[in-house]
């Protein structure tokens, strides 16, 4: 193709973007569409590098085994205590020499009974800030593993402080390096699991954005293709069209979202709603990546654009959605019948497999028929309109009804595609966070009903005399118990005085004797005891004749009850542990493994939660842009009737009738559906937690942005009322 005919079709295809009654619009939606896009390449690269960074703090804060006793530097331990139903990591240090390595991240060493804590755990602790001792710093960010990390590097009082239970160590970090559990290893999710989701979040709704701004003012476009072949052009002169008419606005959302890469590398990013923080540190040592990914980004921005036309251009407004469209009362039956199946069926069933089958079935069934239900409801919704409009003599409520009473069917396929985004993500935030979430749910229901009543510690401790001061502190009224777990036989021995063993409704042996927790017992906390020794036999003893049994110079466990239910005051005990013991005896509420297991999984549905909503916020605005199109191309009929009455107080009508109405129908219907289908998985092994905050905000995103839409269209048709003249 000669240069000069290749800028001549370049040149008409700007010209047709700027002068074309949708120029604006269409240019904002795929200028939202390549922003979106470029955005998600940009995360894949994102997220790598993060992962990278991440994995390289994590190896240098660690500590590397001494090989001699010579080669130490300084003593170390870890415990993993339970903080706000977080868990914390607790970095036990003792130096051994005067030019010991520093803790990373830390400026000097504490002396005994101090503590340097993370920014996050200082957040976390609040008044309580000097739980394991006297608070004399701040980690800073490269002594951590992620920013909110909630990490503490303490060094134990000379009461606690006991070589034998802690590890020698030469250094941190480089090869080696071994010691040690960090916070990425806990709440890291995998990175298939991250991936997929970027796609389903940001890839998928920008590449429906740029589907719906290609579709805007079809005809039209359509007509002058058909100018253009039989003026001679073929097509690659099409095609060179296209790419000129879409460029400029697919290069305006490149720009955006190169500045929105550009701030992520120049400032570290606070997300609090998923607590958190993007470093700008860990985006710039990928800088190089980042730049082909905005390119890569606005090329497949550009690619769909010409793809998408030279597709919609041959279908002729044909396709599966004309196909779903026949017989819409049939249709909109079925799908009040599936959705009833979908609610209704998985709870029939107490296979787990069978269940999820049943659900799967019954979601695909609704989406098939859910375009005939939105047709029906905004039919019934036009014709509502309608007649009010005629009785009440409101002009903008009788054009607008009559006009979705007429079932346009670009309207309805926008609705379901508003509809459809909220409902497909909301399944992804179901099966990518909400199944696994529902542990940490139940272990939260479980905590609520027994409380803090009832705790035990991970740390295993002699009968001494550290023990006996620990004991001597504890709030009037705690019962106290040793726990011994023997696994030659699976058995559990509790220990403890006469009165201990009374209130929980046991006897007092002298000898260890099989017994067990009455039921049902009569209290939550001695039920929950009961849940816990259930799957193994319970021995007890009185404390006076331990001494005559072989368990007299093992380590137990120690085991805290309130008999009233009363909650027990866990940080000051938490306070104490650490004045007797390296790594502050490690006090944890009964059933802590499941908020543990499940706290990852609930920030993973968080992070669904939120890249959702954005590919939410992109659909509806895009969808919204649209329907406003419609509202403006139709203009001609209602501009003249508003001039020549004087009055355009009723345009508004009219745009919240064609704009808002389908919109906010459709994002309140597929909040509704994804909240309500799910109520047969909400029991069982493998239930589902819908979140809340998903569908309300979804929904009222879809209101919110039908308003905004609908006042661009009745602001763009009333500018049109000061130019027209008769016989335009």
């Amino acid at each position: 193709m000669r240069p000069v005919l290749l800028g001549l079709l370049a040149r008409i295809g700007v010209l047709l973007g700027r002068r074309s009654p949708w120029g604006g619009l269409r240019a904002f939606v795929l200028a939202l569409g390549a922003c979106g896009l470029v955005m998600g390449s940009v995360a894949f690269v994102l997220e790598d590098s993060y992962v990278q960074q991440r994995d390289a703090r994590a190896q240098a804060i660690k500590a590397r085994p001494a090989a001699t006793t010579k080669d130490a530097e300084f003593l170390i331990d870890e415990s993993y205590p339970l903080v706000g139903g977080r868990q914390i990591i607790v970095v036990s240090i003792w130096p051994l020499k005067a030019d010991a390595p520093l803790p990373p991240g830390t400026e000097r060493w504490p002396e005994p009974g101090q503590a340097v804590l993370s920014p996050a755990l200082a957040d976390t602790l609040g008044a309580d800030r000097d739980m394991f001792g006297e608070v004399v710093g701040t980690i800073f960010t490269e002594g951590l593993v992620v920013p909110r990390e909630r990490r503490v590097y303490m060094r134990p009082s000379h009461v606690a402080f006991d070589p034998g239970v802690m590890e020698k160590s030469s250094g941190f970090g480089g090869e080696g390096a071994i010691l040690g559990v960090d916070a990425g290893f806990w709440d890291a999710a995998d990175v298939d699991q991250v991936r997929y989701l970027l796609v389903g979040g940001l890839v998928v709704p920008a590449l429906v954005v740029l589907g719906i701004g290609v579709g805007l003012d079809g005809e039209a476009r359509s007509r002058r293709r058909r100018r253009l072949v039989a003026l001679g052009a073929g097509r690659r002169h099409r095609v060179v069209v296209d790419v000129a008419e879409a460029w400029l606005p697919v290069a305006v959302g490149t720009v955006a979202g190169a500045g929105v890469t550009g701030a992520l590398c120049a400032v570290d990013v606070h997300l609090p709603f998923v607590d958190a923080v993007l470093l700008a540190g860990d985006a710039r040592a990928a800088w190089p990546s980042l730049v082909v990914a905005v390119l890569a980004g606005h090329v497949g921005a550009l690619l769909m654009s010409v793809l998408a036309r030279q597709r919609g251009g041959r279908r002729r407004g044909t396709g599966v959605f004309s196909v779903l469209q026949s017989r819409p009362m049939e249709r909109a039956t079925l799908c009040v019948f599936a959705a009833i199946g979908t609610i209704w069926g998985p709870g029939l069933c107490s296979s787990p497999p069978v269940r999820v089958l049943i659900y799967f079935a019954g979601v695909l069934a609704v989406a098939i028929t859910l375009p005939a239900a939105i047709s029906l409801l905004i039919m019934a919704a036009g014709e509502f309109l309608a007649r009010t409009g005629a009785r009440i003599g409101a002009v903008g409520t009788l054009l607008g009804g009559r006009r979705l009473a007429g079932f346009p069917r670009r309207t309805t396929r926008l609705a379901f595609t508003v509809c459809f985004a909220v409902l497909g993500i909301g399944q992804i935030q179901l099966w990518g966070g909400g199944i696994f979430a529902s542990q940490h749910r139940d272990a939260m229901k479980a905590r609520s009903a027994v409380g803090d009543s009832v705790m035990i510690s991970n740390t295993e401790v002699h009968h001494d005399a550290k023990r006996q001061s620990f004991l001597r502190g504890l709030p009037k009224g705690t019962e106290t118990f040793s726990h011994y777990f023997l696994p030659e036989d699976g058995s559990v021995v509790l220990s403890g005085t006469c009165e201990a063993l009374s209130s929980l409704s046991l006897p007092c042996p002298r000898t260890p004797e099989k017994a067990r927790i009455p039921q049902p017992a009569p209290t939550p906390a001695l039920n929950y005891l009961s849940r816990m020794f259930r799957s193994s036999d319970l021995r007890v003893v009185d404390e006076k004749y331990l001494k005559k049994t072989r368990l007299a110079g093992e380590k137990s466990q120690i085991l805290l009850f309130s008999p009233e239910g009363k909650d027990l005051p866990v940080n000051a005990l938490q306070r104490s542990g650490c004045e007797f013991y390296v790594g502050c005896l490690n006090l944890r509420p009964l059933g802590e493994g499941y908020l543990v297991a499940g706290a990852p999984k609930k920030n993973q549905g968080d992070w669904i939660v939120f890249l959702g909503l954005v590919g939410v916020l992109q659909v509806l605005l895009a969808a919204g842009c649209a329907m406003a199109g419609d509202v403006i191309a139709t203009a001609r009929e209602t501009v003249s009737l508003a001039v020549v009455t004087g009055r355009r107080r009723w345009l508004w009508a009219n745009a919240l009738c064609r704009t808002a109405l389908p919109l906010s129908l459709a994002g309140v219907l597929g909040s509704a559906s994804y909240l309500i289908l799910p109520s047969g998985m909400l029991h069982g092994e493998r239930s589902v937690s819908p979140s809340l905050s998903l569908a309300v905000i979804a929904a009222l995103c879809s209101v919110l942005a039908g308003l905004l839409v609908a006042a661009w269209g009745a602001l763009a048709t009333a500018r049109a009322t000061r130019t027209w003249r008769p016989g335009t």
